[in-house]
């Protein structure tokens, strides 16, 4: 038999924090990478610049009128 009683459960062994399996300087330099990459792509990206005067075209409209006649006036 046991001295201890069996109601206390078992101490915990401590967890020990978990590796870091990237550095924080790599990291760092990775994310600097990632960001100078996209805003070079964004500016290769961007396209021609626009026109730069606005282009004036002239087209005929046909217009339709429609007259309705006035309804007499009852006195």
């Amino acid at each position: 038999m046991s001295n201890g009683d069996p109601a206390l459960p078992r101490p915990r062994n401590p967890r020990r924090p978990p590796k870091r399996k990237i550095r924080l300087a790599l990291a760092l330099v990775l994310v600097a990478v990632a960001l100078i990459g996209g805003i070079a792509i964004g500016y290769v990206a961007r396209g021609d610049s626009p026109p730069g005067a606005a282009v004036t075209e002239s087209r005929t409209v046909p217009v339709v009128t429609v007259t309705v006649p006035a309804e007499p006036v009852q006195p």
